[in-house]
């Protein structure tokens, strides 16, 4: 029964599954916020007892010549609330977690808390420093009644064989997400508002005064994914069989998040659950063309080899697997929390603005000595006119690199316009080789055999880059508006070349 949970956010006790009074009261009658269980009630219902989840699928020979077939299928699969996906609520959530955080006395002033942890930390609870968030309690906030989260995917192929070894695929792959999952570190932030310029932070408290951080899961975004496949098949004959695979495709939701705000290293941390589709973008898992082909080819043995000279050509076969993909999003940002959002236990992020026809990509970045992906020029700092009721609402940056356009006046505390996941990182070109010799022993057994083999991952020692991550190399601005060294590439997404020497015995 010790679970918890504010089954509102602004709520400033939680609900239980067994009641729970806390030692951090020090006086009867005197509450510290979230220390103690308010009530007692369920933690979350399951939308998914009754599960209604049909499938329809269909194959159709249109020649009835046995080598041509159309299917199409479609179903709703359900996403089930596995027991993981409440890991991260409840390992810093009050009462039965007790979680807060306090600031370090700068020296050499005198240090105000010495001696406080000695005695459980009550005077730090019961008076916390003036400061938003420090001595405050962590809690967490899960939707008690949400909808059913349900995945709807269909599919639609033809395949046609060309000879008795030789296929081609050509499909169309679909699917939508409703209701789907979105989870952040800290959702305790200040109220925003949408306006035709964007959305906006018009500043003031955080939605819960009372309590500290406050991680959040709802069930309030979705998610479309479009693509079309292409296969082209070709079964072992005459010593060869290869495969080639080739996909196009659009991956759009409102957040990636499963189990943590930020699942893919790509991603933004704990995104306005207030107001999901002000981020609606790419998938942080989005790749837009994916092609991969493999060969496999027994090499002839002559047919005058005999004796040694066929012990030393034959059983030999080499395979190869090429692979290609465009890179995965990324997003450029302002660093720390320009906006004023106040939700300290996320990573904080900006979004800037976007120059209309400037490529955000340094093309050339391979051939620099500091390889730079992302051209920082292409955005700017975010603004609205002057003239706009906004203005006077709007705060300003410490340290902008120049001033703001004619007519217009920086704004700090609006989301830019440059979005979320708009930068294709770079492409990821791959080529792995193999070598077989079977050598088979028919004087043990007809398949006793002593296969030698040698393999080379990425054979031509190709580099290949992830993209700059938000909160590393896609600042492009820092928090008071001071231009940030912005879009270098540090890491790689495949190793390098890897050579390896195996003997497999079968029998």
């Amino acid at each position: 029964g010790r679970l918890t949970n504010l089954v509102n956010i602004s709520d400033s006790t939680t609900v239980c599954g067994t009641l729970f009074h806390s030692p951090f009261d020090p006086t009867p009658g005197t509450r510290v916020p979230g220390a103690d269980c308010g009530s007692v009630g369920p933690y979350y219902h399951n939308p998914t007892l009754r599960n209604f989840e049909p499938r329809i699928g269909f194959a159709w020979d249109p020649f009835r010549d046995g080598k041509t077939s159309v299917r199409g299928g479609f179903g709703i699969y359900d996403v089930q609330p596995l027991p993981g996906y409440f890991l991260l609520q409840e390992n810093q959530a009050a009462p039965f977690m007790i979680f807060s955080k306090v600031d370090k006395p700068k020296a050499p002033a005198p240090n105000s808390l010495a001696g406080q942890f000695f005695v459980g930390g009550q005077n730090l609870l019961t008076n916390p420093p003036p400061r938003a968030k420090l001595g405050l309690l962590s809690t967490s906030t899960i939707e008690t009644n949400p909808h059913r989260s349900y995945m709807l995917q269909w599919n639609l192929n033809v395949q046609r064989q060309i000879n008795p070894d030789l296929s081609v695929t050509v499909g169309y792959i679909g699917s939508h997400g409703v209701h789907m999952l979105i989870r952040g570190d800290d959702g305790n932030m200040t109220p925003s508002t949408q306006t035709p310029q964007g959305l906006f932070f018009p500043g003031g408290p955080v939605v819960n005064p009372k309590l500290g951080i406050i991680r959040y899961i709802y069930w309030g975004t979705d998610s479309f994914y479009h693509a079309l496949n292409v296969n082209v098949d070709k079964r072992m004959s005459h010593g060869l069989q290869f495969q080639v695979a080739y996909t196009w495709a659009k991956s759009i939701d409102d957040n990636s998040s499963t189990i943590a705000g930020d699942t893919f290293g790509n991603g933004l941390n704990s995104l306005f659950y207030n107001s999901p589709k002000s981020l609606r973008g790419l998938s942080d898992f989005h790749i837009g063309q994916n092609a991969s082909i493999n060969v496999l080819w027994a090499l002839p043995l002559p047919k005058s080899a005999h004796g040694l000279v066929k012990a030393a050509v034959g059983g030999w076969q080499v395979g190869t697997i090429f692979k290609f993909n465009t890179g995965i999003p990324t997003t450029a940002i302002i660093d720390g929390d320009p906006m004023g959002v106040g939700n300290g236990g996320a990573d904080g992020f900006g979004i800037p603005n976007r120059v209309p026809g400037c490529d955000p990509i340094n093309h050339n970045y391979l051939g620099s000595i500091s390889p730079v992906y992302i051209n920082a020029s292409c955005f700017t700092l975010p603004t609205v006119a002057a003239s706009s009721p906004l203005a006077a609402q709007c705060t300003t940056y410490g340290k902008p690199v120049t001033p703001a356009p004619a007519g217009q006046v920086y704004c700090s505390n609006l989301l830019g316009n440059a979005g979320r996941n708009t930068i294709i990182g770079p492409k990821l070109v791959n080529f792995d080789f193999s070598a077989t010799k079977n050598n088979y022993i028919r004087k043990i057994s007809e398949l006793f055999n002593i296969q030698f083999r040698a393999e080379i991952f990425n054979i031509f020692n190709r580099s290949n880059f992830n993209p700059p991550l938000p909160y590393d190399g896609g600042v492009v601005f820092n928090e008071d508006g001071s231009t940030a060294n912005a879009g270098d590439i540090r890491n790689l997404s495949t190793p390098a070349r890897d050579v390896q020497f195996a003997i497999k015995i079968i029998w």
